[in-house]
């Protein structure tokens, strides 16, 4: 992942070794804008009162892996990125 500039994000294996199109089959097949910004791609996909409870589990998983992220480069934390 690096700086995540060349990361696609949900083609490329860069959360818990798994594509997200892999592990989030139903919310990759409303994305309309695949190659959008992440934070666009949010947005629309809060507006879907059926896929609430895997907005939530995507969110954990974000927030997991850039606590480790920002953990194995010297930050530390004891609070929640945010809350979905």
């Amino acid at each position: 992942v690096k700086n995540g500039t060349q990361t696609r994000f949900w083609e490329d294996k860069w959360l818990e070794n798994k594509a997200l199109k892999d592990r989030f089959p139903a919310l990759f097949n409303i994305v309309l804008f695949r190659g959008t910004h992440w934070l666009r791609q949010w947005a629309r996909l809060q507006r879907h009162d059926d896929l609430r409870d895997q907005l939530i589990l995507v969110g954990q998983h974000l927030e997991m892996s850039a606590l480790q992220f920002f953990g194995s480069n010297g930050w530390l934390s004891n609070r929640h990125i945010g809350h979905v």
